[in-house]
C-alpha cells in the first residue's frame, strides 16, 4: 500500500531532478504519453473485432441456414407422422380349419 509519504518522497525527487521550471511540462507531457497509450490500446481492440468479424458469417447467414433446417426438420416429421397414420394395421388371419378326410 502506498502511504502520503511515499508519495511525497517521489514528488520531491521528481521536482529535485527536473526542477520548478520544468516540472509543469514533464507532468503535460507524461499525460499526452498516456492518453496516447490509451488510445492505441483501444485501436489495437477495434482491429481485433474487425478481424473477428471478418473471420465469422454473418448472423443472417446463420439465421438462414438455422431456419431452412428447421423447415426441412418439420417436413420429414409432419411426412413420417402422416405415413405412420395412413399405414393401415395389418391383421393376421387365422389359418383356415381343414375339413377331417372322409375314408370310404
Amino acid at each position: 500500500m502506498v502511504s502520503f509519504w511515499n508519495i511525497l518522497l517521489i514528488l520531491l525527487i521528481i521536482l529535485i531532478i527536473f526542477g520548478a521550471g520544468k516540472l509543469p511540462k514533464v507532468m503535460k507531457d507524461l499525460g499526452k504519453g498516456v492518453n496516447q497509450f490509451k488510445k492505441g490500446m483501444g485501436d489495437e481492440s477495434d482491429e481485433v473485432k474487425k478481424t473477428v468479424k471478418k473471420a465469422l458469417p454473418p448472423k443472417t447467414a446463420v439465421k438462414k441456414k438455422a431456419t431452412t433446417a428447421k423447415k426441412t426438420v418439420k417436413k420429414k416429421v409432419t411426412t413420417a407422422k402422416k405415413a405412420v397414420v395412413k399405414k393401415p394395421a395389418v391383421k393376421k388371419k387365422a389359418p383356415a380349419k381343414k375339413k377331417p378326410a372322409v375314408k370310404k
